[in-house]
């Protein structure tokens, strides 16, 4: 950082100046049924630009900022698709505590390891539909591995399990990362797009 996160009055200037500008257009995306331009993206890269002094890479192909590092944004004004960022922490914190009740049922004592484990495996089974199934510049992302049959194909979990003789460890971990994937899809389920259903 280059000292200048004392610039508070600037990037609370800036916000005003985001705003201001969704609420100029709102009023004609509305009446032209288009979505309402706010650019998060450069809007973001300027404000921490403003707050920790490292330059943009002017209009260069490359990362976001010139030490090489990225900027991500999200705003919600208006959006169709909440965006979220906590997705892979809602995950772990689930996949937590199914591994806490496993261990439980078990009579088998926590790890340390077994919870960053199970964290960690719940935390990207969390984001994986948007692995494969991006949103970047594609509102309508959502295909197979987002939809209700792909959903339904977990229903016949414990068949897969047994016909791969899996250990009940390696279904314990099966299991925490189906419930990582899950949480993403219920979590989109209740967004005005929902799920398709295939």
């Amino acid at each position: 950082m280059s000292g200048k996160s004392d610039n508070l009055e600037e990037v609370v200037k800036l916000l005003d100046i985001q705003y201001k500008s969704f609420v100029d257009v709102k009023d004609y995306a509305d009446k032209y049924g288009h979505p309402h331009p706010c650019d998060t993206r450069s809007w973001s890269q300027i404000i921490i630009s403003s707050l920790t002094g490292i330059k943009g890479i002017e209009r260069k192909k490359g990362s976001d900022l010139d030490d090489g590092s990225d900027v991500k944004g999200a705003n919600t004004w208006g959006a169709i698709d909440t965006p979220r960022f906590n997705g892979c922490l809602k995950a772990g914190t689930k996949s937590i505590v199914l591994y806490g009740i496993y261990k439980t049922v078990k009579k088998e004592n926590w790890t340390f390891e077994g919870v960053c484990g199970a964290a960690c495996l719940g935390g990207f089974a969390g984001i994986l539909p948007d692995i494969l199934e991006p949103a970047v510049n594609n509102p309508n992302h959502r295909a197979f591995f987002h939809s209700l049959s792909f959903l339904s194909l977990f229903l016949f979990r414990n068949k897969v399990y047994d016909k791969l003789n899996l250990s009940d460890n390696a279904r314990c971990n099966c299991n925490i990362a189906l419930a990582g994937y899950l949480s993403h899809l219920a979590l989109d389920f209740t967004t005005k797009k929902s799920l398709p259903p295939i």
